[in-house]
């Protein structure tokens, strides 16, 4: 008896997928199997650490919406990924850009969350159209900016 519990219970807790959020694909659309994956595809080249994000509401504008972000880092070792912290000498900085209309968009908040992670809140497209986000770190006048193009219907 007490092998057939174990057996259960193990199977039971094998099984559990927690979804802690309502994944979303950069592009606005929802899609199940879009994941916050650390694979380096996008990386701050001047000071070399990797980047993902994603939105954590539907893209819709006049909303407020959360982005969440990692940095990645490949380990000394064996050359896998790890979290890391943006330097306590750079700033990190967001920035929401409409280039066919010339103008941005209210301020937005960046919170550490953890280990490399970061929420940017108060993300809030005024109107519908082509926009850019801009992702910057700073350090000594130097900026290293990943520029992501979105199309906010």
């Amino acid at each position: 008896m007490k092998w057939f519990c174990v057996i259960i219970l193990f199977v039971f807790t094998a099984c559990a997928q927690p979804k802690y959020f309502n994944v979303v694909a950069p592009n606005g659309s929802s899609n199940e199997s879009y994941k916050l994956e650390a694979d380096c595809s996008v990386r701050f080249e001047l000071f070399s650490q990797c980047f993902s994000w994603r939105l954590i509401e539907p893209l819709e504008a006049q909303k407020n919406l959360t982005i969440i972000v990692k940095f990645y880092r490949p380990n000394l070792y064996d050359q896998t990924l790890v979290y890391e912290d943006i330097a306590a000498n750079r700033e990190f900085k967001a920035k929401l850009w409409m280039t066919s209309m010339g103008h941005g968009s209210v301020p937005v908040q960046i919170k550490r969350l953890d280990v490399g992670t970061y929420e940017i809140s108060h993300v809030n497209f005024i109107m519908s159209g082509s926009w850019q986000i801009y992702f910057d770190q700073i350090e000594n006048d130097q900026i290293d900016r990943i520029t992501v193009n979105i199309n906010v219907p």
